[in-house]
């Protein structure tokens, strides 16, 4: 989504930064500790909610990195309910394995989600190793 056109008028005709960050860069600009380094995007999405204004001054507002804003954990009620695109594992096995990764494997880039002996997500899923540990077992504990 772009910025609004109140933002847009005080920004450069040459910029490139025109548009809003959403929840996956809030999500890999999340704090470098142990807890939000193991949060994996479906839990930060319905455990967090970001916060604006006065509420980002408040003693349980977190600074994300490289001032993209801040969060503050759900508190009242239960998580929020996220809505994600859903694709055919036999149709499109990259873009389905490539989902699951994204929603339930702890990354901070797309990079994070391959590696050189696993160049496809599904490969990544079904052969991966991160942190010393097997990714598919990772992908499903987090998946329930």
């Amino acid at each position: 989504m772009s910025l609004p056109m109140s933002r847009l008028k005080d920004v450069s005709p040459d910029s490139e930064q025109v548009w809003m960050s959403g929840l996956p860069e809030k999500y890999a600009e999340r704090p470098e500790t142990p807890e939000y380094e193991r949060l994996c995007l479906a839990d930060f999405a319905s455990q967090y909610r970001t916060v604006y204004g006065t509420q980002s001054k408040g003693k349980n507002a977190v600074p994300l990195l490289n001032d993209k804003g801040h969060i503050q954990k759900r508190t009242v009620g239960k998580p929020a309910i996220i809505r994600f695109p859903r694709f055919s594992k036999e149709k499109d096995p990259e873009r389905f394995y490539g989902r699951l990764l994204k929603l339930y494997f702890p990354h901070r880039s797309n990079d994070d989600l391959k590696s050189k002996e696993c160049p496809t997500y599904e490969q990544f899923y079904k052969c991966g190793h991160k942190w010393g540990y097997e990714v598919r077992p990772l992908v499903d504990a987090k998946k329930k």
